[in-house]
């Protein structure tokens, strides 16, 4: 009798605990997370892989939620986990405050730049696994409590996937340029072209980075702004292999020589 009463009480708590992770399941989610591009190239050079690409972030709840750790799960073809990263407060120099602005208003569009853009040349990148922990923060008792929170602690967890993929190009490119020049501008992380926030009230009609594959050279020697900086030419690689060259303000370098 008592084992009986034991493996019924044993089957209510599995019929309790499968209740509550069903309807966390069917909850309506607080943020939702879009990527762009849908399915961003994998980028090899100099022996690592690069992937970049942005998460939009909106809240579509009511109160004003806080991004307080960003998790990654890369997977391979089989599925299995090969390596997890994440980024969060858990420090005095907090790492999460890498991606800047980290709260979002009722109905508030975040770009978030992929924090985790580099990896070893040996891999895979099947399946990239991206988790949000956000905390409410609609008042100043809630800011203060949530400054002693460590990350785990939170009052909700988004969670999205996004499936790079592989690019052969196709075109062997030639740079148009003349002379020595200098990459005033690279194709990196922390290069401008890369930082466009998409979803910006200032820019609603940005919906895509035309920029994300740009990189700027300067010829040395060449003509400088009011700023000292030089003038160069934009080289722009398309995902066809099209190069464009845009046009440079001056024609001639600093010592008056022509650069066709």
């Amino acid at each position: 009798m008592i084992d009986r009463i034991v493996r019924a009480s044993t089957l209510l708590l599995l019929f309790l605990c499968r209740g509550t992770v069903f309807s966390q399941t069917l909850a309506s989610p607080v943020a939702t997370i879009r990527f762009a591009p849908e399915r961003p190239i994998i980028e090899t050079r100099n022996g690592n892989q690069f992937v970049n690409f942005d998460m939009l972030v909106r809240n579509v709840t009511t109160v004003t939620l806080r991004i307080s750790q960003v998790e990654l799960g890369v997977y391979d073809s089989t599925h299995q986990l090969v390596l997890r990263r994440s980024i969060n407060t858990d420090a005095f120099a907090a790492s999460i405050d890498v991606i800047g602005k980290k709260t979002l208003a009722p109905d508030e569009i975040l770009d978030v730049f992929n924090p985790f853009s580099e990896f070893e040349s040996d891999m895979p990148l099947s399946e990239l696994q991206y988790s949000f922990s956000l905390l409410r923060e609609s008042n100043d008792e809630q800011r203060e409590a949530n400054r002693h929170r460590l990350p785990d602690d939170c009052d909700f967890r988004e969670h999205s996937a996004v499936k790079p993929r592989t690019y052969a190009g196709r075109t062997a490119l030639i740079l148009t340029l003349c002379g020595k020049v200098v990459v005033w501008e690279g194709h990196d992380f922390y290069a401008h072209h890369q930082r466009v926030p998409l979803g910006d009230p200032s820019s609603p009609n940005c919906t895509g980075n035309h920029m994300r594959c740009f990189t700027l050279f300067v010829g040395r020697g060449s003509a400088t702004n009011e700023a000292g900086a030089s003038i160069g030419r934009g080289v722009f690689r398309s995902s066809r292999g099209i190069e464009t060259v845009l046009p440079r303000m001056w024609d001639r370098t600093a010592d008056g020589r022509t650069c066709p």
